[in-house]
């Protein structure tokens, strides 16, 4: 039983739960979900919290809680026995889906052959970051954002393989440039909704500054909505059926501004209608934070402009821009 079988089962599991007759009081509605000879059960409580029970035969310990976990035991009755399991529960219902991520986590590695025990608490340390509480949700600019960082992210992937090609992104951790390689490059990602798609946003004065790299490109992409074009979360499932490790890929995800499968108020179905791409060198024009020095910078915490790239010149061809991704492979 791989990952995939046992979220759709997992997913059907709480859905079942939730049609089902409320519990009240402290009662939790539980189902069985058996994974080789270890018995998991999903519930849901009275306050609509969803739980994971465990039944471990190791001692459970390391970090209980978090923003919106907390671990702990439950003795329920199977037959004529009281079994002690150890109870995971999720304490915001807005993370509902992505705490269904965590249990066939949990689901696949007990699977995979990991003790019981051992499983839960490694997915709670990878998940951990997750659950410290949905932020306000992001902006339609951060989506936009955020959809062109990931079509770079699943070029990458295609060239340098999935492991180097999250390693490489960076953007969401608040470094200057959103891709860095081990030799020295760089990808700096623009995405823009104008029409015209002739003028970006840059947020600092390190975004376009070359020096110090071995080479540093600009990626620019122009979306259009379009309600045939997937969805912000069918994006991020693309990648993760592409073998991106959910938490690690979730996580980084998350530090752009949005937390997988929680509502968003606006539509995210954007068509990539054009990608250009340019390489940054000296006489590229921008702010640059090496050309204005300690000096100029003094006192100064921000600075932001726009760039018309009708001034940059002609962007590389489509030969030149498969040839640089290709070029990844080769960083060692």
């Amino acid at each position: 039983m791989g990952p995939d079988a046992v979220n759709v089962n997992i997913g059907e599991e709480f859905v079942l739960l939730a049609s089902g007759e409320a519990p009240t009081g402290t009662e939790l509605s539980t189902r069985q979900v058996r994974v080789g000879n270890t018995d998991l059960r999903v519930g849901i409580d009275s306050d609509g919290f969803r739980h994971l029970l465990v039944q471990v035969p190791e001692e459970i310990t390391g970090d209980r809680q978090s923003a919106a976990l907390v671990l702990g035991t439950r003795i329920l009755a199977v037959g004529s026995e009281s079994v002690v399991y150890a109870d995971l529960k999720c304490l915001d219902t807005r993370l509902a889906l992505v705490f269904e991520r965590l249990v066939a986590d949990v689901a696949a590695r007990i699977d995979a052959g990991d003790r019981p025990g051992a499983a839960l608490l490694t997915a709670l340390h990878e998940w951990r970051d997750l659950f410290r509480g949905v932020p306000s949700g992001p902006t339609r600019e951060q989506v936009v954002g955020l959809i062109g960082e990931l079509e770079v992210l699943g070029r990458l992937s295609g060239s340098v393989g999935i492991v180097q090609a999250l390693d490489a992104w960076w953007g969401p951790d608040g470094h200057a440039h959103d891709f860095y390689s081990s030799a020295a490059r760089a990808i700096e990602v623009k995405t823009t909704r104008s029409l015209e798609g002739n003028r970006i946003h840059v947020s600092n004065a390190a975004q376009l500054d070359p020096t110090d790299l071995a080479d540093l490109c600009l990626a620019v992409f122009r979306l259009k909505e379009d309600r045939r074009a997937p969805s912000l979360d069918e994006r991020i499932e693309s990648l993760l059926e592409l073998g991106y490790p959910a938490a690690e890929l979730l996580a980084k995800i998350e530090g752009a501004g949005y937390v997988y499968e929680t509502p968003i108020p606006f539509n995210t179905r954007f068509a990539v209608t054009s990608d250009r791409w340019w390489v940054v060198g000296a006489d590229f024009p921008g702010v640059r934070e090496s050309r204005l020095g300690p000096t100029a910078l003094r006192g100064v915490s921000a600075i932001k402009y726009e760039l018309s790239l009708d001034a940059v010149g002609a962007p590389m061809t489509a030969e030149h821009v498969d040839a640089l991704v290709r070029g990844w492979r080769n960083d060692g």
